[in-house]
């Protein structure tokens, strides 16, 4: 009789287990980062610093529960002295997600062989934190010195 009672506790909790999920299936892409939702200047957030001849970026993006910090991809075009930064969060859909806000910074260090003025572009989205809806390609552009 225990054996029996175990084991239709278990298939009870398993039933229970497997009804949460819903059926759904559960994905996680990397996707470009929310880096202006709208109601804040953005520049206020992102940081650049050049010391030497190394630029250092912080770029900073946004989330609901759904998203967690990704990566940053860097691309140096020392001819137009002009640094891209492409901050990307991960997201994760056909889970339960907190209605929060979640900031994430971005930092990468580029080591630059030309002294002057340098551009950094951050480029990602606009629009609203939360879901994988479409949202429209944004740019933050920021200057530095390099000596």
């Amino acid at each position: 009789m225990r054996v029996v009672g175990r084991s239709l506790a278990l298939a009870t909790f398993l039933l229970v287990l497997g009804g949460c999920s819903g059926g759904t299936e559960v994905t996680r892409t990397l996707e470009p980062a929310v880096i202006d939702v709208g109601y804040e200047d953005p520049n206020s957030q992102n940081r650049v610093m050049g010391v030497g001849r190394s630029i250092s970026v912080q770029a900073v993006s946004f989330g609901d529960g759904c998203r967690e910090r990704g990566d940053a991809r860097v691309e140096v075009f020392e001819e137009t002295r002009t640094i891209e930064v492409r901050p990307r969060d991960w997201l994760t859909l056909g889970s339960g997600c907190r209605s929060i806000l979640n900031i994430f910074t971005h930092e990468v260090g580029v080591d630059v062989h030309s002294p002057g003025e340098w551009v950094v572009r951050i480029i990602g989205v606009k629009g609203a934190v939360s879901g994988s809806g479409p949202r429209e390609p944004h740019e933050i552009v920021l200057r530095v010195d390099v000596g």
